[in-house]
Formats: C-alpha cells, structure tokens, sequence
C-alpha cells in the first residue's frame, strides 16, 4: 500500500551523504571555477601582451614614418634647390618655413643647405635662421671629422647619410645629441654634379616624446644609439626602470627593435613590470572563482537532495514490483518470444509496441509511429491482402505461424523504400482484446546476395562459354598454322632444297668434264639457298620476330608498323615515348604487347579499311600504354561484343593475365581506338 508523502520525508536525510553524487558534483564544479578563473588570468595576461605588442610596433613605426617624412621633406627642398640653384635663398626658405618644424617633426630644430666647392662644405641658408644656431651660417662641414666622412659618400652620389652627432657648430657648449640626416643636391639637368648638401638635425628624444601619449605610461622604453665600436649611448629613457631591473624578474614582458641608419642601427628596448597587467586584469576572473564557489555550494545541495529521493524513489520502486508485476510479465512475454525486430498492434491493427530493431529497420521513430495504423509499413499494393492475412490469422486460434508462404511480405520505410521481410506472427490474448506481435527482419541484403550470385553463376557461365571457344578458335587457328607452316614448308622450302640437290649432283658429275657447267649449276645452287634462307628467316619472322628477343618489344612493334605499312599500303606512324628506353619490361609483358599490336594491325588491315594508323607507345602513372588508332570504318557496340570477333577476345584476355586493362572506343565512320594499359611491376 501506497502512502502519501510528508513534508519530512521530502527533507533531505545524512543518509544522502554516504552517495558519491554529491561529492563528485562538489569536486567537478570546484574544478571547472579553478579553470574558469585560470582561464580569465590567462585571457587577461594574453591582451596585456598583445597591447605591448600593439604599442611598441607602433611606436617603431611612428618613428620610422617620421624620419621617413623629414627625409621626402629634404629631399622636396632638395629639388626646389635643384630647379631655382642656390641663388634663391627666399624661395627655399619659405619653403622649408612652410615645413611647419615645430609642430609638424617635433624635435627637428634646424634645417640648412651647405654648398659644395673647392674643398668646402660651407653652411649658405638656414631655418630658422639666426637664434640659438646663427653660429651654424658659413660654418665648413668639411671642419668636422665625422661630417667630412659623410659628405665624402654623399658627394659620391650615395642617396641619403644618418648618423648621431653632437653637432657643437651648431649650439656652442652644447652637449645634445642629435640625429643627423642629409641628402644630395643635384644641377637641374640630368647627369650633372652634385652641387651641396641639404641636411636636417632632429632631436630624437623630443620626437620620441611627441609620438607617446598616456598609453606608454606604464611602459619602460629606451632609445640607444652607437656610439663606435661595441659600446652604444642612451637617448632617451623614459622612466629609468628598464635598465635597473635588467637583472631582475620583475620585467615580465621584454622587447628590443632596432632602426637602420647610415652608420649602425638605433635600437628601441621596451619592457613592463606586473604593474601593466593591472590595466588588463578586470574582475571577472575573481567573480568567475566566487560564483563558481557559490554554484558549487548549491550543486552540492541539490545533489545531496537527489540522492535522497533517489534513495527513497528505490524504496519505493520496490514497493510497486509486485503492483506491476503482471504488466512485466506480459511484456517479457512479448520481448521473449522475438529476437529481431518487434511490433505490436491490437485489434484495430493499430501499433502498441515498437522496439529499436524496428526503429532502425523503418526509420521511424517509437514515439511517432505509436498509435498509427498498421498501413504505414506496408506498401499501398499489399496493404488489403495483408489485413485479411491477419485477420484470417486471428480467426484460426492458433498463436503463431510464418508469413510469406500465402502473400509476399513486403516493408515500406519513413523514405518511401520498399523491402523484402521475413516475418512470423503471433497473438497474445488480454482479456477480451488480441494483440498481435509480428517478429520480422529486413532481408534486403540476402535478396541482394542471392540476385549477386545468380548474376555471378551467369557471368561465370558465359565466361565459360567464351573461354571454351576461344580455346576451340586458338587450337583451330594454331591447327590451321601448322597446316600454313608445312605446306610453306613444303612447297617451298622443300622444293627449294631439292632444287639445290639435284644442282649440286649435276656440278658433282661434270666438275672433271666440264668445269664451266658445273660452275653454273653451283651459282644456280646459291641463289637457291638464298631464296631458301629468305623463306626460313620469312616462316621465322611469321612465327616470332627475332627482333623482339634482340632489341626488345619496343623496336619490334615499329618493325610491325612498318611492316604492316608496306603489305597493306597504309600510312601507319609510331610514337615512342624516350622514357620507356630505361624501362626493364618483363618477356611475357613483351610478348603480349607485340601480339595485341600484331593482332590491331591485322584487324585494321583486313577490316578496318582504313587509310592512316597510329601507335603510340607511352609511360603514365606506373603503367605501359600502348594505343592503336585508325581512321577506318569502326564499328558499333553490338558487333563489339558478339561471338566471332576472337581477335578482341584474345586481346582481352592476354590483358587480363597480366592484370591490365583494355578500353576499346568505336563507332561506324569514325575508325577505332584500342588503349592497352598494363602496370608495372613495383
């Protein structure tokens, strides 16, 4: 007897506890918190060094774009100079004024062009002009050691020239480094010398500055130049970190990028400390570990709770086996008696049952065949005489039987597929009502097998029947070649070897008499023997060539072609492909080929009525081709394949031995095209 839950029996109880789902539940939750903020720390460190990245190439780049504009700049009042000489001072420097130095190239402070002449370098304009850099008008570059170097490439038509100069003629006292670039100034005319020099000084630190905003703040950069030899000089520093914790840990991310110049490279270090994380971190990552906590907590709960009502749902499932237990007995009974597929109707042939045998046999699905009629698996054809079949089943009394022996059972799947069953049918009775079980199986696949093998038991029988004739047809035509080679013999040979004999005993009888006759009679015996030895190598050649043993299958398929051209008054080609030379081609691969060939050629000879032939010879993808063409009269499929063509046939299976393929391609007033492929052995 049932009883109704109470509130206290749905509280969950310590027994729960002693279950491994609440624990396994605390354990898997706590694990996937740890990895989700593991996996935010992670996501957090990655932008962080991406934006490092992002900023430090694009603090390279601004810098390098800058440089390269103060170049093209120079190098425009280099050409304005080019056009208007030296003689236009107010030209340039409107100009060079119009560059905007301030506040476009921040850190450029001065401009100047210096001509060339005698030896000199003198400084004629300047911008600004006066100021803090008057002292740098009329000032001779050549005076200072490392600018005499410099102007030395330049004036040798080198494109540009940097280097880091303390530049004391432009500032006196003045210990500030700075960065200096000059280009050539040419005559206005193409191929004239170079006539001054038009050269910047920038101040690296002050334009390294302006290129900064507040997102370099936490960054540690450095700008170095060399200074000779080995040894570099610091430009910039942006906030003296970098180089004290070299040594040390606290740098967690570090990156170096050099800048060519003229005489060496200037070299960007940049570096951050855990500090920058901080501007990445968010507090995701630490709620994500809080609330997986929480989660966890709640997981643990629930779980503890299930397996209390799973617990008590056992008890009480054991209360209900003996309430259930005739329902279980009918359907063991059901699923006992089949071992395939299952299905159950009532009396109005409508479905109750449908197990996964027959799910996958029908492709539907139990929830949504249930409930429909019978109909829906059968064919529209045999869907009355299957209705009767049951019902005239029900009426007998008896409880099972085969089906199949009165109609042909046939299935109708969810696609629309009919297929062959073998099927049996009983009845359980419940009460007033039948239900009736059929136990079926799809035999589609034995249909199959048994249809391959009658197909096969054919193919082989006429196989058969071929072969047998085929072997009738060689044996007749080697009969018919013996008979061909004996009466060659014969008639020929034989005639001429006696021809011989009778020659040799005349010039034996008359040698002492008449020396002359028997001279005759021994030139008449020559030419005998030599129409003898052309009949022999003729009946050889016919038997087997000679050539095809000597100089191989290739050498004798053009001897054929050849041959065939001749006899038949064709005009036959052959193509040889060079890479077959160094192909070693087994004897019995030779001789099929040779023959295949032989064969084509006589059936284009006699048949074809052709007036040109082809064979080409080739390599492809570890395979010998061999293809014979002709324009002749061809033929159709049916004469292809009917009894008599044993040519064909023969070729086929001389193919076939050596496990190649044949493809013949022909049609009526379009000749015929044989291709032979057989593989290589590896």
């Amino acid at each position: 007897m049932l009883h109704r839950p109470t509130l206290r029996s749905l509280l969950p109880a310590w027994s729960g506890l002693r279950s491994p789902l609440p624990w396994a539940v605390v354990v898997i939750s706590m694990a996937c918190a740890l990895v989700a903020w593991s996996m935010l720390r992670a996501e957090a460190r990655d932008r962080g060094i991406r934006a490092f990245d992002l900023r430090a190439q694009h603090l390279v780049d601004a810098l390098q774009g800058k440089l390269k504009d103060i170049e093209l700049d120079l190098r425009g009042n280099a050409a304005l100079l080019a056009v208007n000489g030296p003689s236009a001072p107010r030209a340039w420097r409107e100009s060079a004024g119009a560059m905007n130095l301030a506040e476009a190239y921040p850190g450029l402070e001065v401009i100047g062009y210096a001509a060339l002449s005698n030896g000199k370098a003198v400084t004629t304009l300047l911008q600004p002009a006066g100021g803090l850099h008057g002292t740098a008008a009329g000032f001779d570059l050549y005076s200072d050691v490392r600018l005499r170097a410099a102007l030395a490439a330049l004036s040798q038509g080198e494109a540009r020239s940097t280097f880091i100069h303390i530049a004391p003629w432009i500032r006196s006292g003045s210990t500030t480094r700075y960065f200096w670039m000059a280009v050539p100034v040419k005559g206005a005319t193409a191929g004239t010398d170079i006539n001054g020099i038009e050269w910047a000084l920038v101040r690296l630190d002050h334009l390294l500055a302006s290129l900064m905003d507040h997102s370099y703040a936490h960054m540690d950069i450095e700008l170095l130049a060399p200074a000779g030899g080995d040894s570099s000089v610091l430009l910039v520093d942006s906030n003296g970190r970098l180089r004290a914790h070299e040594s040390e840990a606290s740098q967690v991310f570090r990156r170096s990028t050099q800048i060519g110049t003229g005489d060496g490279a200037l070299t960007l270090h940049f570096g951050v400390d855990a500090d920058f994380l901080d501007e990445f971190n968010s507090a995701k990552a630490n709620l994500a570990l809080a609330g997986g906590l929480t989660i966890s907590a709640l997981l643990f709960l629930i779980a503890w709770y299930s397996a209390t009502l799973a617990q008590k749902a056992t008890e009480m499932a054991r209360q209900m086996t003996s309430a259930h237990g005739r329902v279980e007995a009918r359907l063991q009974g059901i699923i006992g008696t089949a071992m395939d597929a299952i299905i159950t109707v009532d009396d109005s042939q409508h479905i109750t049952m449908f197990n996964r045998a027959a799910e996958a046999i029908f492709g539907y699905r139990a929830d949504e065949i249930i409930g429909q009629p019978l109909d829906r698996l059968i064919p529209q054809a045999h869907r009355a005489g299957h209705r009767e079949h049951v019902r005239r089943f029900g009426d007998t009394g008896s409880t099972a039987r085969a089906m199949g022996a009165e109609i042909s059972v046939t299935g109708l799947r969810a696609n629309g597929e009919e297929f062959p069953i073998d099927a049996s049918i009983s009845r359980l009775k419940e009460g007033e009502h039948l239900l009736y079980t059929v136990i079926l199986r799809d035999i589609t696949r034995r249909r199959q097998s048994e249809e391959a093998l009658t197909r096969t038991q054919h193919n082989l029988e006429h196989s058969n029947e071929r072969l047998r004739q085929l072997s009738l047809h060689v044996e007749t035509t080697r009969e018919t070649e013996r008979i061909r080679i004996a009466r060659e013999i014969h008639d020929d040979l034989a005639a001429t070897l006696t021809g011989i004999k009778m020659d040799l005993s005349a010039a034996r009888d008359s040698l002492r008499d008449d020396p002359e006759r028997a001279d005759l009679r021994l030139r008449a015996s020559l030419g005998l023997m030599d129409a003898a030895v052309v009949t022999t190598r003729r009946i050889i050649n016919d038997l087997r060539p000679s050539i095809l043993d000597n100089l191989g299958v290739w050498a004798a398929i053009e001897w054929q072609v050849a041959e065939t051209a001749r006899r038949a008054s064709i005009r036959c080609e052959t193509s040889v492909d060079p890479a077959l030379e160094a192909v070693q081609v087994p004897p019995e691969v030779s001789t099929a080929l040779f023959r295949i060939v032989q064969e084509a050629l006589n059936n284009i000879w006699r048949h074809a009525e052709a007036h040109n032939a082809n064979v080409r010879c080739a390599l492809a993808e570890g395979h010998l081709e061999v293809t014979i063409s002709d324009d002749g009269r061809g033929m159709d499929a049916a004469a292809m394949h009917k009894s008599g063509h044993w040519g064909l046939l023969g070729m086929e299976e001389r193919v076939r031995a050596h496990g190649g393929s044949i493809a013949i391609d022909s049609a009526l007033g379009r000749g015929t095209s044989i291709l032979v492929r057989i593989p290589l052995a590896p």
